[in-house]
């Protein structure tokens, strides 16, 4: 059997593995990810209960949102910003970049044993109501 043959035979073995694969696993994508750091921190989010300040709650009710569809997209449209996050600090608090609406929207999240706060809301999006009189 010629070099090319042999070749081509293992080229087509490793394509119809990589077919039985990808049919195997299509439900359970996420198998071949979930060891990553963005993928481990954004879990554990989407299994903890979510609790707000008032001036996030103020503005998710600006934005039109709840803290329900704000953990629902956590694994689909969110990435971790670890550079603006503190997860050594205690509470954790990680930086969340979300697509929300087509819009592109910073939550600033405090990671507890058993919830995560929402502390911080930025959004491209301008604000429909006056939620700056609840700083402090």
């Amino acid at each position: 059997m010629s070099l090319f043959k042999r070749f081509r035979s293992y080229i087509i073995g490793v394509l119809l593995g990589i077919l039985m694969v990808m049919i195997i696993f299509k439900d359970k994508a996420n198998l071949f990810t979930s060891w990553l750091p963005e993928n481990r921190v954004l879990l554990e989010l989407s299994e903890k209960k979510i609790t707000t300040t008032p001036k996030t709650a103020c503005v998710l009710n600006c934005i039109g949102k709840t803290e329900k569809e704000i953990q629902d997209n956590f694994l689909t449209a969110t990435s971790v910003e670890f550079s603006k996050s503190n997860p050594q600090a205690t509470p954790r608090e990680y930086c969340l970049i979300q697509e929300i609406g087509g819009v592109k929207t910073q939550l600033m999240v405090n990671v507890l044993d058993s919830s995560v706060t929402l502390q911080e809301i930025k959004s491209e999006q301008s604000l429909k109501c006056d939620c700056q009189t609840l700083i402090k």
